[in-house]
């Protein structure tokens, strides 16, 4: 049974650098109201890749990220912006 004080509080679970630019991308994808075969096409990668890096399965590399910052139509700097703000200004998540 849980202690009083914590009834009704979720607790807040850290995320990984690789989670929060999943959700980051996933967001930015969702603005331009784009599917990921869209966006796997626009940006010359795998649906399977984009899957893995959107659910954070997936790191990603700086060539993959510009890749999908162009299929975004975005600069590569608003994609790691966002994921920043997801972490709350740490980018290794801790």
């Amino acid at each position: 049974m849980p202690y009083p004080c914590f009834v009704g509080m979720a607790r807040r679970k850290s995320i990984t650098s690789s989670q929060a630019f999943g959700i980051a991308l996933k967001r930015f994808r969702a603005k331009k109201g784009i599917t990921q075969e869209d966006l796997a096409h626009k940006s010359e990668i795998s649906l399977t890749s984009l899957a893995r890096i959107e659910t954070g399965a997936h790191g990603t590399r700086l060539d993959t990220i510009l890749k999908l910052a162009n299929g975004l139509e975005i600069s590569a700097s608003a994609l790691i912006k966002e994921c920043e703000d997801i972490l709350g200004g740490d980018p290794t998540g801790a």
